[in-house]
């Protein structure tokens, strides 16, 4: 559901920009997991596999992240750190890299 809101309305841009082109993979976002089927007690149904599908998007981190698991789990002293500064100027780039 959130991402049929959400491709919607940017559905809604493309088509008032006179883009309708690029609106053939959020349509295809919209329909993602639309039509299901139980058999045998499992659920099956088709994914759109774009970027900005929630279910996909979140299947696809997942994939990544089993990837990195085997190496990050033979770290001894794990810790995810995010650092943050302010944006600069191309020439002063290095620099703050270097710092």
């Amino acid at each position: 559901m959130i991402t049929q809101k959400m491709v919607l309305h940017l559905i809604r841009v493309l088509e008032a920009k006179g883009e309708t082109e690029r609106a053939k993979p959020y349509w295809n976002a919209y329909y993602c997991q639309n039509n299901l089927v139980i058999s045998n007690g499992k659920t099956y149904g088709k994914y759109c596999k774009t970027r900005f599908c929630t279910v996909c998007l979140s299947i696809r981190k997942a994939k990544i992240m089993n990837d990195y698991l085997p190496t990050i789990s033979e770290w001894k002293d794990t810790h995810f750190v995010t650092l943050t500064v302010k944006a600069v100027k191309e020439n002063k780039l290095s620099f703050m890299i270097d710092k």
